[in-house]
């Protein structure tokens, strides 16, 4: 009987060091497969960026404009350091009210959680066939949410990506150093926190110097 239990419990012991060994296993591919997911869909993202039309940013200055008449007051700043080319007369960033406004993204820190606003070919709905303006944000259910808008085709579909996002911030590299609240395509970080992890999301896009 001694020699028996002696085997039973060296048999569970194995047992349960291979259960928490595949659990653990399980949980590093879970979360693993998240940053993967969200790290190839973002630099799909980036790398086919366009820039963002005329009538999006006067939306957003119009936009602003309004907020301002209504505070009475204005708050207009301008950042070269984080321009997509070395021609910054007429490619700035432009801090207007809570909104940071670039030629290819938009950035809105008014909620609790940033709007990164920016258009791409790479549309999930239409699998690259035409260019889509998405908005990233954060829904009222802490999902990690992804819209998608075609004007011409008045076309707008709602597509939630992960759950339980306990936080999400957004910054961008200006040469020295990630800054957040700021854009830069060429070089963006995304932040999330997520059941207690922090996934940190690079994407950038090649942009030519314009003249």
């Amino acid at each position: 009987m001694a020699i028996s239990a002696i085997v039973i419990m060296g048999t569970y012991s194995l047992f349960n060091i291979i259960f928490k060994a595949h659990s653990t296993t399980s949980e590093n591919l879970f979360y693993t497969g998240i940053y993967n997911g969200l790290s190839k869909l973002i630099n799909d993202d980036f790398i086919n960026m366009v820039e963002l039309s005329d009538e999006q940013l006067k939306a957003v200055d119009n936009e602003t404009d309004e907020s301002e008449d209504n505070n009475g007051q204005a708050n207009n700043s301008t950042n070269n350091s984080l321009s997509p080319s070395d021609n910054s007369s007429t490619n700035n960033d432009n801090q207007m009210d809570n909104k940071t406004r670039q030629n290819y993204i938009i950035l809105n820190t008014k909620n609790n959680h940033p709007e990164l606003i920016f258009s791409t070919y790479n549309s999930l709905f239409f699998n690259k066939a035409v260019p889509v303006t998405i908005t990233y944000y954060i829904d009222e259910e802490n999902y990690f949410t992804r819209t998608e808008e075609n004007d011409n085709l008045s076309f707008k579909k709602d597509i939630k990506l992960i759950g339980n996002v306990e936080d999400f911030q957004v910054a961008a590299f200006n040469g020295e150093d990630f800054i957040e609240d700021t854009v830069n395509p060429k070089l963006m970080r995304l932040i999330f926190i997520i059941d207690g992890r922090t996934y940190q999301i690079s994407a950038g896009k090649f942009i030519l110097d314009e003249k």
